[in-house]
C-alpha cells in the first residue's frame, strides 16, 4: 500500500489529481490504479474508492487544468498530452488523474451518521 497526500479538485464530476510520471505513486498506479481518498471537512468525513485513470484527452486536460487554476492558483502549460511546470527549473511534468469511483463512504463529525454511496459504469 502506498499513501499520500493530495491536492485534489473536482472536475467532470469526479476527483482529480496529479502525479510525477516517474513517481512512485504512478508507477503504483500504473501496475493496479485501484486508489482510496479521504477528506475531511469538519462537518463530514469522506471516503471514495475507485480506480484512477490517466486524462490524456487535450480538453479533459484543459478542464482538469482549469480547476487547479480556480482552486490554487495553479497554471500548469499542456504539451503532448500532458501538463509542465514551466514557472519550476526544468518545467517538470505533471500526468493528470481522475478517479472513476467505485463506493464512496461518508462520516458525520457526531459520530453517529455514516452513509455509504455506489456508483456504477454508464
Amino acid at each position: 500500500p502506498h499513501a499520500v497526500p493530495l491536492l485534489p479538485v473536482w472536475a467532470d464530476g469526479v476527483p482529480c489529481f496529479t502525479s510525477r510520471p516517474r513517481s512512485r505513486k504512478s508507477r503504483n498506479l500504473a501496475h493496479d490504479p485501484r486508489c482510496v481518498l479521504t477528506a475531511a471537512d469538519g462537518t463530514l468525513d469522506l471516503v471514495i474508492e475507485g480506480e484512477a485513470v490517466r486524462v490524456t484527452d487535450e480538453d479533459g486536460i484543459r478542464r482538469v487544468l482549469d480547476a487547479f487554476k480556480a482552486k490554487y492558483g495553479w497554471e500548469l502549460s499542456v504539451r503532448d498530452g500532458s501538463a509542465f511546470a514551466d514557472d519550476l527549473p526544468g518545467s517538470p511534468e505533471y500526468g493528470l488523474y481522475r478517479i472513476v469511483p467505485a463506493r464512496a463512504f461518508g462520516y458525520g463529525a457526531d459520530g453517529l451518521t455514516a452513509t455509504r454511496w455506489r456508483f456504477e459504469e454508464e
